[in-house]
């Protein structure tokens, strides 16, 4: 299980995946939005398509909720029949079927079902896979002096993708605590809470009177590129996708991918590719 307190770092971690490898979905598979087409196929007993009386179609959510109930489809061509339909926001496999009545027989076809991803795109890896990956490039932060803008009067860590609570700061001058702002550079130090912070960015406001003392970052910062560099490795040491694999309308080779894992350990500072 992911840490809760990784999920701004994995969040960005998969927009910077998606857009160098984007995933592409399978015919009946979409995302929360889009307008889902469904359809049927009406055939009578010598198999030839021809149009039913009173067709109908039925639509359930994942959570078994009719959300569509009886409705009437539109003809597309003899014997074909198709509804658009814009699903709410529920992830999961949803199930549709059709019926109506066939030289005189009322019938129901076979459920079919649809997918819908809600919360941004079809992953390849899992949170916890992703965290793996971070882990192995985290840097520790001790008692770093953050520097003030003195026009904007915000602090920067010059470190970004810091380990916290993006909810409540969590920083309670525990040892333990992932992140902590210290009033000094000494053991004497006494833990402080900014007003407001970005962790995405490593960025810290105080209250107005509080902008003029120094103050000290104990924390964690992981870097994104050098997180990519694993998923790379990782598709590159695929067998099934080491001589071609393609993600949108984009086809990569086993090449193409250690390419752009060296590429990305150059950005991250890291040393050399290991296959995972």
């Amino acid at each position: 299980m992911a840490r809760a307190t990784m999920n701004h770092i994995i969040s960005q971690l998969r927009l910077k995946l998606n857009d160098a490898v984007p995933v592409a979905l399978a015919s009946d598979e979409y995302y929360f939005g889009d307008t889902v087409k469904v359809s049927n196929e009406y055939r009578d007993l010598d198999g030839n398509l021809t149009n039913p009386t009173a067709p109908t179609v039925t639509i359930t959510d994942p959570n078994g909720t009719v959300t569509v109930s009886a409705a009437t489809p539109t003809e597309e061509s003899t014997g074909i029949f198709f509804y658009n339909y814009a699903p709410t926001e529920v992830e999961g496999y949803w199930q549709y079927v059709f019926g109506g009545t066939v030289e005189s027989l009322p019938t129901s076809w076979p459920f079919k079902q649809f997918r819908v991803f809600v919360d941004g795109a079809k992953y390849t890896w899992t949170d916890n896979e992703l965290q793996i990956f971070l882990d192995l490039h985290r840097r520790r932060i001790y008692r770093k002096r953050l520097e003030v803008d003195q026009d904007s009067q915000v602090f920067e860590s010059g470190f970004t993708m810091l380990e916290g609570s993006t909810v409540a700061w969590s920083g309670s001058g525990d040892p333990e605590d992932v992140i902590n702002i210290w009033d000094r550079s000494g053991r004497d130090a006494t833990a402080k809470t900014p007003t407001s912070y970005n962790l995405v960015s490593g960025t810290f406001n105080f209250d107005s009177e509080q902008t003029l003392q120094p103050y000290y970052l104990d924390g964690l910062s992981y870097s994104i590129a050098g997180a990519m560099s694993e998923c790379m490795e990782q598709l590159a040491a695929d067998p099934n996708r080491a001589k071609s694999w393609s993600r949108g309308s984009v086809s990569y080779t086993y090449g193409d991918f250690l390419d752009m894992s060296r590429r990305l350990r150059k950005s991250a500072g890291t040393d050399k590719a290991r296959l995972v």
